[in-house]
């Protein structure tokens, strides 16, 4: 993302009036952020240099902020529960793997080679499960920032 071109953005938001720490801001009217400036960046990502500064893509408004919020909250919960199966599955498959490791008996070379595949198998579930508690905790952070912003009550 260009800087120059976020600034220019984050200075011309539609409500802001100019103040590039105001709070409540929507995205394309549906997407609320507490933040006006994560508002702009997500703008700015998702559009590069075809978002217009002074455009309706972002604005300022506090009250439609909230309402969307209330909406989206949800579904935000929803998607970290899905990923919190998702977790417990790919722990249980890793807690399996890790078990059937530790039986062998190494007495064959087929039984080392097992070994090391399922140590191979073993990294591959453990750094999985990193991506899913990374994911989960975005989706926490983001239902936290919406419930901010369904708790607004008009105040800056």
């Amino acid at each position: 993302m260009d800087k120059k071109h976020y600034y220019n953005c984050l200075a011309r938001v539609p409500g802001a009036d100019g103040n590039v720490n105001a709070k409540w801001a929507v995205v394309k009217k549906t997407l609320p952020f507490k933040e006006l400036g994560d508002a702009v960046k997500f703008a700015c990502d998702l559009y590069g240099e075809e978002y217009e500064p002074g455009s309706d893509t972002v604005i300022v408004d506090p009250s439609m902020c909230q309402e969307r919020a209330v909406i989206m909250c949800p579904e935000v919960q929803r998607l970290r529960d899905a990923v919190d199966v998702l977790i417990k599955k790919n722990d249980e498959e890793l807690h399996r793997k890790a078990e059937q490791r530790d039986s062998l008996k190494l007495v064959s070379i087929k039984e080392e080679v097992e070994k090391e595949l399922l140590s191979e198998s073993i990294h591959e579930l453990i750094g999985k499960s990193s991506g899913l508690h990374e994911v989960w905790q975005m989706l926490n952070q983001r239902q936290y920032e919406l419930w901010e912003c369904s708790r607004y009550a008009g105040k800056g």
